[in-house]
Formats: structure tokens, C-alpha cells, sequence
């Protein structure tokens, strides 16, 4: 009889620990399958207009805008605009608002992407306060209440006796002090005339309530009519101060102009009133002098 040799035996199948191993090698062999790409990011800037927390007289700002996808320029974007939350319609930079009213108001837009379906989540936003220039004319006390001088009569008829000298090249000025407390910003506003025009730098504070405080100082060449203007940005604790404040004081020198005509520098403001939400500061004292 032949004897049974290993090779003439029937194979048998593997154990089951044995299929489950090859197939676990079998799977990290296998090649990874790639990760699905991120979706491409379409972002939207705005490039022109009033920045954020701005005051500005123009009553119909306009705003320029651009969109980038993945990082580059993105020229085929089309945009939504709003102004102030109303809802979202489609435009083209440079937009220009419709014309708003005194207070503060805010822009936005969003880019668009029609034909991959892709929208930018967070639209591009702005800020901004709108103060009418005809606002800047002065006002005055009378024994009932504030009159407040139209536009055309903000020069006032004064006794030439009360101008200084030519030579102290500042003719008249009158002040007003806006503050917006939502911006933590206040504002002054001179009128002024001048005999000739001349460098002025501009100082002022407060005093009262919760202490003295130097607000600012500028130095601006003034024109012989016209209106100055600076703005300052202040910390919480500093605009407590301001609200508590019984006066403010602005000094106007002219470094080409004699000594003597400094007596002419110093304006007070102590009238205070609501206007359009805000408070003001107006000047009480005479146009010149203390």
C-alpha cells in the first residue's frame, strides 16, 4: 500500500482568526481614500465709504465693496446690500444710500456666488453717525428758552466794539460740543471769521462734576470763514465725565499774534441740551473774551 503523502492531503479551509487577520492586512494595504476637499470661502470687504463709527455730514454716503473666494479676487461675485436691517437687494458698487436722516445708521453687504451657489455668511458691516451741517449753527440763550438762529443768520450783527484788533487776526468764534455716548466720541464744532488767515491751535476741556479733563488739542491753519471741526475718541471713565461735566472751555491761540490778544483766546461752554438724541454744549459767554 502506498503511504499517504502530505501533498495528497485536501486542503482545509483557514480558520476563521486567520480570514479575519488577512482581512485586516488586506484593508491597510488598501490605498486611503482621499478626504473630501473644504468648500472654497467667499468673503466680502468694504473699500470705500465712512468708517466704522464715523460721523460725517454727507447725507447719501456712499460705499465700494470687492469679494474674494478662496483667498484671490473674485471679479464674478455679484453683491446684496442694506441699509440700516431693512432687507437685502441686489447692488453694484459704488453704492450710494438714499438719503437718511440726523442719528446713527449702518451698512452692510454680502458677496454672492449664482453659479456655484455660495454666499458669504458674514456680510461686511459699517457703522456711521450722520450730523447735518445746518446743525452747526450757533444758538443762543434768551430769557424763556434756546432760540437757535436759522442758517442764513448765523453771523451775528455785533458791535464792532466788541471785536478784538486786527492784528490779533482772529475776528470771531463760537463753539459747540456735540457727544454720542453709544460712540464713547465727542465733537467740536467752531464757527469763526478771521481778519486774516492764520495757524490756530485749538485746546479744550472740561471742568466740574467729576473733575478737570483735557479732552484734545489741534493745530489747523484757519481760512478767514469757515467751520473747524475735531473729533475724539475717550474711554468709558472719561466720557462719565464728560456727562457729568458743569463746563467746557476752549482756548483758541494764535502763536503769530501778539500777547495781548490771548485775552480774546478763551470761550466757555455751559448751555446744554438734547439734540437729536445727543446732548450739546453751546457757548454762553460773549463771542470774545471771558
Amino acid at each position: 500500500m502506498k503511504p499517504v503523502q502530505e501533498a495528497d492531503l485536501p486542503k482545509m479551509p483557514a480558520k476563521p482568526a486567520v480570514a479575519v487577520a488577512l482581512l485586516v492586512l488586506l484593508c491597510m494595504a488598501a490605498p486611503a481614500r482621499a478626504a473630501t476637499a473644504p468648500a472654497p470661502v467667499l468673503d466680502t470687504t468694504i473699500t470705500e465709504g465712512p468708517a466704522d463709527g464715523a460721523v460725517t455730514e454727507n447725507e447719501r454716503p456712499s460705499f465700494s465693496f470687492a469679494a474674494t473666494l478662496a483667498a484671490l479676487p473674485f471679479e464674478a461675485a455679484t453683491f446684496q446690500c442694506s441699509v440700516d436691517d431693512d432687507p437685502a437687494e441686489p447692488c453694484a458698487g459704488p453704492f450710494q444710500a438714499d438719503r437718511l436722516e440726523d442719528g446713527t445708521h449702518s451698512f452692510s453687504v454680502f458677496a454672492e456666488d449664482p453659479e456655484h451657489l455660495l454666499a458669504d455668511s458674514t456680510p461686511a458691516e459699517r457703522s456711521f453717525v450722520i450730523v447735518s451741517a445746518e446743525e452747526e449753527c450757533e444758538a443762543f440763550e434768551d430769557e424763556d428758552d434756546f432760540a437757535e438762529e436759522d442758517e442764513e443768520d448765523c453771523e451775528e450783527e455785533a458791535d464792532e466794539s466788541r471785536f478784538p484788533p486786527e492784528e490779533c487776526l482772529l475776528r470771531t468764534a463760537r463753539g459747540r460740543l456735540f457727544t454720542y455716548s453709544t460712540q464713547n466720541r465727542v465733537r467740536l464744532v467752531i464757527r469763526y471769521t478771521a481778519f486774516s488767515p492764520a495757524e490756530v491751535i485749538v485746546d479744550y476741556r472740561l471742568a466740574g462734576g467729576r473733575g478737570a479733563l483735557r479732552l484734545g488739542s489741534a493745530h489747523q491753519r484757519f481760512a478767514k470763514k469757515g467751520l473747524f471741526r475735531v473729533s475724539e475718541r475717550l474711554t468709558d471713565a472719561e466720557m462719565d465725565r464728560v456727562r457729568a461735566a458743569r463746563r467746557f472751555t476752549v482756548s483758541m491761540t494764535v502763536p503769530e499774534a501778539p500777547r495781548y490778544c490771548h485775552r480774546y483766546d478763551t470761550r466757555h461752554l455751559t448751555i446744554k441740551r438734547s439734540l437729536h438724541n445727543q446732548l450739546v454744549w453751546f457757548q454762553s459767554d460773549s463771542i470774545f473774551g471771558d
